[in-house]
């Protein structure tokens, strides 16, 4: 028997029955892009087809970044669908047609940017009553703070308004209209007022469209905006990434993780869940609370971080203390 093959049908019937309570009936679409886990598209529509649900399959070329936009086919046939789990390589669930689609049809979505392997371990295979509950009790640390702090033993070191701002939380659960999930879950996303973050933020970990990094990136921040980008080969990928785009200079997001089992070895997408760690976003804030559009959204992990609200320190050198 293969086993990695069981595996990987449960964590399918788990995202489909309990993360997205998926009914009877439902049209769902699956949308994938040419380089997607096959096995996990072809999960993924067995589970939604024992769950007694119609799937719809389509399949559009990978998007270079996180955030940009859909296919103009794929689009239109979200507005057909009830629920839409994305197992693609980019988050799409940025960019504004989706976003409309959860406003107004009020779709539910599911984002999966994993393949089979990390389906069934690492963050995926924690427990997700225990991820909720420590995602539920930072949450309720950040909701009235009103300023953030973090630093980093790398060179990390910035400010951020989030007044009368509440957080996002990620357990993996769309469940009720208009709502996103992510697989893997775990985090405490806010988007800063815009215009009050300043400092510096340095990434060590891997991030959105590079990958793991050779040496740090350097973010200085003045007013909300990146003004300068300092470091190796990266860092002018980086910034050739953001160069001209509308918006993609404009810090959209600060994190704090809170899955126990999330890889830092993994890519972005899990290592960004990690129990401690923090990631700061560029682009586009829409999806968070924000108010700044842009057609891209890249999250940059920062290891060991140390975090205050309102002068509470939350996570010290990357141990959650709530």
């Amino acid at each position: 028997m293969d086993w990695a093959a069981v595996e990987l049908a449960k964590t399918a019937r788990w995202v489909v029955t309990e993360a997205a309570a998926t009914q009877p009936g439902e049209q769902v679409l699956i949308v994938a892009d040419f380089h997607s886990d096959l096995a996990v598209v072809e999960a993924l529509t067995a589970a939604v087809t024992a769950a007694g649900a119609e799937p719809t399959v389509a399949f559009m070329p990978a998007r270079a970044v996180a955030g940009a936009p859909a296919t103009e086919v794929v689009q239109h046939a979200v507005d057909g669908a009830s629920l839409v789990i994305c197992p693609t390589t980019t988050v799409i669930h940025f960019s504004p047609r989706i976003r409309q689609a959860l406003d107004e049809k009020r779709i539910r979505l599911i984002s999966i940017s994993i393949d089979r392997e990390t389906m069934t371990k690492g963050a995926a295979a924690a427990d997700p009553t225990e991820v909720a509950a420590i995602t539920t009790r930072l949450y309720e640390v950040l909701a009235p703070a009103r300023e953030l702090r973090f630093c980093s033993p790398s060179g990390t070191d910035f400010t951020c308004s989030v007044a009368d701002r509440l957080p996002n939380f990620s357990i993996g659960l769309a469940r009720e209209p208009g709502k996103i999930g992510t697989f893997p879950f775990g985090e405490v996303p806010h988007a800063p007022i815009e215009g009050s973050m300043n400092g510096t933020v340095v990434y060590d970990g891997p991030v959105h469209s590079i990958g793991h990094l050779t040496s740090p990136i350097r973010l200085e921040v003045r007013a909300g905006r990146v003004v300068a980008i300092e470091g190796g080969p990266e860092a002018e990928r980086l910034r050739a990434l953001i160069d001209g785009v509308e918006n993609a200079d404009v810090v959209a997001e600060v994190s704090v993780g809170t899955n126990p089992k999330a890889n830092l070895a993994g890519d972005i997408q899990e290592a960004k869940k990690r129990w401690g760690t923090a990631h700061v976003g560029l682009g586009n804030s829409t999806g968070l609370r924000g108010l700044t559009f842009s057609p891209l959204h890249i999250d940059g992990l920062i290891l060991r971080p140390t975090v205050w609200a309102d002068g509470q320190l939350i996570v010290d050198d990357g141990r959650l203390l709530v």
